[in-house]
């Protein structure tokens, strides 16, 4: 029997390190699809963001695909599963200062939860 392979998105985001996950959400798709993909990064912080934005028009309707559902549909389970996440919106989120914390907490408690290199 062939060992199933693991999603490319897994395979690609294992290839580097990094402090924190954005988990964009553009469109409808399947919460176990994104809790799969999620679960083999369940250490690191995430920011759950559902993207959506306004039309051009002056004063333009806000635009989305499900995405704001999507985000809606999983902020339940990833809470549930203890999850390290936050979702205010990014505009919201990328006002300075509380992302410049979110970025700082993420870096500190990767420097706690990640095992020591005993070789320096």
């Amino acid at each position: 029997m062939r060992k199933a392979r693991k999603p490319r998105a897994i395979r690609d985001l294992k290839k580097d390190d990094f402090d924190f996950l954005i988990v964009c959400i553009a469109g409808w798709i399947p919460s176990h699809t994104v809790i799969r993909v999620i679960s083999e990064f369940k250490d690191k912080p995430m920011i759950l963001w559902g993207l959506a934005g306004k039309t051009g028009r002056e004063n333009g309707r806000l635009a989305t695909t499900a995405a704001q559902a999507g985000t809606t549909a999983l902020r339940k389970p990833m809470e549930d599963m203890g999850y390290i996440f936050k979702n205010d919106g990014m505009k919201k989120l990328l006002k300075f200062p509380p992302f410049l914390v979110f970025m700082l907490i993420a870096n500190e408690i990767k420097k706690y939860t990640m095992p020591e290199n005993d070789e320096d």
